[in-house]
């Protein structure tokens, strides 16, 4: 098929690894979902979802890290397995999906070592590792593994590398990165053994060159195996590219037929998860410098997803042979082919937020903020709903009413789009101004703007809805998206305003030092917004923690920024303890919404949490009820 855009037409060269051969140069990395039954099993959930992505076009999806040990090796939650013969049955069905779809799907075998927890292994057994060092994220110290346990798990991982050929599986991927067992006998930072396992870079590769050696001999020549490894730790003490090349080189020797290149474990998670506003390719080096010593092809990751002109030059100048795209096709799992049609302004961008991995710390299924799809692929119709004729109003243009509002001109429906605002947008618009931020959020504004106006949509700018609207013109549904209002008493005189609308505003205030009290993310994008004027700032809140209302993920990324912008946090303290006479004063909601004090008179900004706003949406559902319609509040999708 002809790519439309030349400049990806290296993305799209067919290519062969061992007997597997892939349309294009995409991989969908393996992501966890706990999609999967509890007991590991294969659910109809993580099926269809897969399914969806070989739809979307991509190369080859690697399936999440599957247990080769669940009762101390699984991963965090509810990942799939690989342990016994009876989960072959799902997984088949699922490989079967897949190649229904036209797609390729290679198993990941995956044991945790001592990036597990006690409490996430079966009856409290507790970790293993290859030394009893505690993962500083997990805690729990492992118990230090025997001679005799690694040759049981050496062929543990031989037989799950059987059972995924015997469940349809193109191929296998042994992940041997992020921290993980395999990755943990190779690097300095965690084996300590002095025995035949640790020590010399050899003993400390062996383990790695063992597995690899066991699954090649049980599988024969002919099934491909790729091996995932971290082209470096990214901590002192740690593995460092130049031993990731010497370990590639051995991989080879002993059969790997593809390498993926990544880096990281879970003490530098930033490194391998980046997030917005960071610079895509920062880990492409890793990768060109393994594709420089080996023959065999060498996948490439680190936001390649986010500038596919940046991954299609990685594989033309020969630093990659193939490229990741990981969180954008849970976004959008069309990506690939929009972009050989030529149609990437109709794919929906990520915001690299990492609320999708997020979730997963806090035993919560994946989910995208930006798709409200992912994961309800089984759920969804095989076609949307006929609304021809349907007559419906919009009230909101923020994300949610942008969102509805084109679903429903989908659909056949009839649509008014009223926005009080003379801007679509909503809080989004302040979401996209800082710095940090870009280009990301700023993308999904115009992405969401541009779905409304290639359609047949009536939108009206500066219109205040009342109930009188409802009542007379007609419609046969309203959905109600008009954002929220504050929880704080609104300002009094000129000079005082919400601290989002300054934000989205664009101005900064007047003076040369500001307080912003109130550490929720609004108050930190605050914060960092006005030091790219130069404002010295202080952020303040009761609580003790900076930016509890987003993923871990994303508030160890702002507490970063935070520091690295010089601005001054104060956790637990009190408005009164910290307003000593800065120029500008602040007010986002902080995490404990309790001031006990009247505004003092140098408040410029008062933020608030976003609770719906329900002037309207009483009347609303009342006024409809009576003329048999039917009313609608979206879920915050922002």
């Amino acid at each position: 098929m002809r790519v439309e855009d030349a400049a990806l037409e290296p993305l799209f060269q067919p290519i062969r690894i061992n007997q597997m051969q892939l349309e294009n140069r995409i991989v969908m990395p393996a992501m966890h979902t706990m999609y999967a039954n509890a007991d590991g099993s294969v659910s109809r959930r993580l099926t269809a979802y897969h399914q969806e992505r070989a739809y979307g076009g991509v190369g080859l999806q690697i399936l999440e890290n599957s247990a080769i040990e669940w009762r101390r090796g699984r991963a965090n939650g509810a990942p799939t397995r690989i342990d016994a013969n009876e989960y072959v049955a799902g997984l088949h069905d699922l490989t079967e999906a897949v190649h229904a779809a036209g797609g390729k799907i290679a198993s990941q075998p995956h044991h945790s070592g001592r990036q597990n927890r006690r409490v996430n292994t079966v009856d409290m057994v507790g970790t293993v590792a290859p030394s009893p060092i505690a993962c500083r994220v997990n805690l729990d110290q492992p118990e230090e593994l025997s001679g005799a346990a690694i040759d049981a798990l050496i062929e543990i991982y031989a037989e799950s590398v059987t059972r995924s050929r015997s469940a349809g599986f193109d191929a296998v991927e042994i992940h041997a990165a992020h921290g993980y067992l395999i990755h943990q006998f190779a690097s300095p930072y965690t084996n300590k053994r002095r025995d035949d396992w640790g020590g010399s870079i050899d003993n400390r590769f062996r383990f790695a060159r063992e597995v690899l050696a066991a699954c090649r001999a049980a599988v024969g020549p002919e099934f491909p195996i790729l091996v995932r490894i971290s082209g470096e730790d990214g901590l002192p003490g740690g593995l460092v590219i130049e031993e990731a090349v010497e370990l590639a080189l051995q991989l080879q020797a002993s059969g790997a037929d593809a390498l993926h290149v990544s880096a990281a474990m879970h003490e530098s998670m930033q490194m391998m998860m980046m997030m917005h506003g960071l610079p895509p390719g920062a880990l492409l080096p890793l990768a060109a410098a393994v594709k420089k010593a080996v023959h065999v092809p060498v996948i490439a990751v680190g936001r390649l997803g986010h500038d596919p002109e940046l991954a299609a030059r990685s594989i033309a100048d020969g630093s990659a042979d193939m490229v990741a795209f990981g969180r954008p096709l849970i976004a959008e799992p069309r990506l690939p082919r929009l972009l050989r049609e030529g149609r990437r302004d109709e794919a929906r961008p990520c915001l690299a937020c990492n609320t999708c991995v997020g979730e997963l710390f806090t035993q919560r299924r994946m989910h995208c903020v930006v798709n409200p799809e992912t994961g309800q692929e089984d759920s969804r119709p095989d076609s949307p709903p006929d609304l021809t004729g349907l007559k419906v109003m919009v009230v909101g243009g923020g994300p949610a009413g942008l969102e509805a509002a084109s679903r429903f001109a989908r659909s056949g429906a009839q649509v008014t789009l009223a926005e009080t605002e003379t801007e679509l947008g909503g809080r989004l618009r302040g979401a996209a101004v800082p710095q940090h931020k870009r280009p990301e959020y700023p993308r999904l504004l115009e992405f969401l703007i541009r779905s409304v106006e290639r359609l047949d949509i009536d939108v009206q700018l500066g219109r205040t809805v009342d109930i009188d609207t409802v009542r007379n013109a007609g419609f046969d549904f309203v959905l109600l998206a008009n954002g929220s209002e504050p929880t704080m008493p609104q300002p009094e005189d000129g000079r005082k305003y919400v601290a989002a609308d300054l934000i989205t505003n664009g101005s900064p205030p007047e003076g040369g030092s500001a307080l912003v009290f109130g550490a929720n993310q609004v108050g930190v994008d605050t914060a960092l917004w006005l030091r790219e004027f130069g404002i010295a700032v202080t952020i303040g809140d009761p609580g003790d923690e900076i930016a509890s209302d987003v993923n871990i993920l994303a508030r160890d990324h702002l507490e970063r920024l935070l520091g690295e912008a010089g601005v001054e946090i104060r956790l637990g303290t009190s408005l009164d303890d910290i307003d000593d006479g800065v120029s500008t004063l602040i007010v986002s909601e902080p995490t404990v919404p309790r001031y006990g004090r009247d505004l003092p008179e140098g408040v410029v900004a008062i933020g608030s949490a976003a609770l719906p706003n329900a002037n309207l949406r009483g009347a609303t559902i009342s006024a409809l009820r009576a003329l048999n319609r039917f009313s609608a509040v979206p879920s915050k999708l922002n």
